[in-house]
């Protein structure tokens, strides 16, 4: 029903968080624990004007690809601050700029910290708690190094002033990007690889 308090966690947008789901069955004739019948997470709201139907699956049921090996590139292509083969595994607390939220209007959100940053944070991203403490994302659409006011994506909760940010710049995925974050050693891609195909037509291996 409309007014029971769990809804409110996916109304009037879905968390960052992922929020999992434990069925279990309770038989009090027999005195006995809960025995768990199913387990897995939300994958997403259904909302009508009198419920909302949560959908969802297994916690097992996500696909995941193996055996895929990165692509001969000259840019990197591993996920930033992602962790393992695949990710640049890059700490976010590295370049991480936590700071509080002055004001807010609309997109516009200022927190002095941000002035700090040492990179642009256009691109990336923020972070903070919504009041029910899930944890909420929100895309920067632009902002520029040394300002302490950045423009967020539309769509999504909005934090509030006097709440706490954490706000992670993007990758260009360059070596030139990844020199001053301190993390060459991780970068994935392939600075010597020939921009012109010297055996065009022939090899499959340059693009």
């Amino acid at each position: 029903p409309v007014t029971q308090p769990l809804g409110d966690n996916w109304w009037p947008h879905p968390p960052t968080d992922t929020v999992t789901v434990v069925c279990l069955a309770y038989d009090a004739a027999r005195a006995e624990p809960p025995a768990v019948e199913w387990m897995g997470q939300v994958v997403q709201p259904k909302v009508t004007p009198t419920e909302m139907e949560l959908v969802c699956e297994p916690g097992n049921g996500y696909g995941r690809a193996r055996g895929q090996g990165l692509r001969w590139q000259r840019g990197c292509g591993k996920t930033v601050y992602s962790v393992g083969p695949r990710g640049c595994n890059l700490g976010a607390s590295a370049v991480a700029v936590t700071g509080t939220v002055t004001t807010v209007g609309g997109l516009l959100v200022t927190s002095p910290e941000l002035a700090g940053s040492a990179f642009d944070l256009g691109g990336g991203f923020i972070t903070f708690n919504a009041p029910n403490g899930l944890l909420i994302r929100r895309d920067i659409a632009s902002h520029l190094k040394g300002d302490a006011l950045l423009t967020l994506t539309p769509g999504g909760v909005a934090p509030k002033a006097g709440d706490i940010i954490t706000a992670l710049p993007t990758c260009p995925r360059t070596w030139a990007a990844c020199a001053p974050r301190g993390n060459t050693d991780n970068y994935g891609g392939s600075l010597f690889k020939p921009v012109k195909n010297p055996v065009d037509g022939v090899s499959m291996s340059w693009g």
